[in-house]
């Protein structure tokens, strides 16, 4: 994602940090402050969230580097892992 399509995509989703498309299932995966973007943080424990934009599975994180290392692996989200499992469609 360049720089534009970032700064657009920013001003769409609040509380986005990140966002890329996955080399292993081509879905877009977004990387959230989760109290900006309104999701879950567990009372301030888990303050970043990953979100497959595809199917809508978060999964929430302590750290932001656990998040960001979170974004390349597919198993989080069982739709992307099932497409990823069985091949392109």
């Amino acid at each position: 994602m360049n720089d534009a399509e970032m700064r657009a995509a920013r001003r769409e989703h609040a509380g986005l940090l990140a966002m890329h498309r996955s080399r292993t299932t081509g879905t877009v995966i977004g990387l959230y402050r989760a109290r900006d973007a309104r999701l879950d943080d567990d009372e301030g424990r888990a303050p970043y969230s990953t979100v497959c934009q595809d199917h809508g599975t978060i999964c929430c994180h302590r750290t932001l580097r656990a998040a960001r290392g979170h974004m390349a692996y597919v198993g989080w989200c069982e739709a992307c892992h099932a497409g990823a499992r069985n091949g392109p469609q």
